[in-house]
């Protein structure tokens, strides 16, 4: 991996890698920019192509920024609004003398406290962080017995394990083991979004493909199920940490 790029409040991982190929190739993909250096290549051309390569990420940056709000780091700040599996939550985010980090939700209250540690760098990948793992602890119980309830009285199947992922590929996934994994960023969806991802993955249980049968099984779980799909290609990029 090489040193992450970071143009205003966007940090772009940067991922080199060498192969054998005739010619150095850039690519900017869901998750990283790769750089791809033929293995022929003297160490001194290695480097400079590597400037180029950033100088490129640049270039692109400045002439399509909307094409990088995938890396883009958000500063959550208190008083922000996060809705987790269609509930509004209210941020309550302050520093302290302390050393590590610490967090709540309080879902009486509909809050989620984060406290980080006064001098901490990058404070706000930090909080985003520990919202993460709050989120992801916090709402497991409520999102499995969704998914729970979904196996037995909608899609008629039953499946191992469930784990809730940290993954910005895809919003959810099915093993060949019969375990479901759903991406942390789809308790941010609405609730109805939600449920079209847990039947999605669920129906992968009869069907491991994408085709005719597959989505026949889709629809008689969620008869509406084609305006989800459309909804989420067209908007599920708004919803990330």
């Amino acid at each position: 991996m090489g040193e992450d790029i970071l143009i205003d409040d966007v940090r772009i991982p940067v991922k080199v890698i060498v192969e054998t190929r005739m010619s150095h190739r850039f690519s900017i993909a869901r998750k990283s920019a790769i750089v791809r250096l033929p293995i022929w290549y003297p160490a001194g051309q290695k480097k400079k192509t590597i400037t180029q390569f950033k100088a490129w990420v640049l270039e692109h940056y400045h002439t399509a920024p909307y094409n990088f709000d995938r890396f883009r780091i958000k500063d959550y700040k208190t008083g922000d609004t996060i809705e987790v599996v269609g509930v509004p939550y209210t941020l309550v985010v302050d520093e302290a003398d302390i050393q590590k980090c610490m967090g709540q939700v309080l879902s009486s209250k509909q809050e989620i406290h984060i406290r980080i540690p006064q001098y901490a760098v990058s404070k706000g990948e930090l909080v985003t962080k520990v919202l993460k793992k709050l989120v992801t602890k916090a709402f497991k119980p409520q999102v499995e017995e969704r998914l729970r309830y979904f196996a037995s009285e909608v899609v008629h199947v039953t499946y191992k394990n469930f784990r809730l992922k940290d993954s910005v590929s895809n919003w959810g996934s099915c093993s060949g083991k019969d375990n479901i994994n759903i991406s942390i960023r789809t308790l941010l969806l609405p609730l109805n979004m939600i449920d079209y991802v847990l039947i999605h993955e669920l129906c992968h249980l009869k069907e491991m493909n994408h085709g005719p049968k597959f989505w026949s099984h889709v629809e008689a779980a969620m008869p509406d199920y084609k305006h989800a799909d459309t909804w989420i290609n067209k908007n599920g990029k708004n919803y990330r940490y």
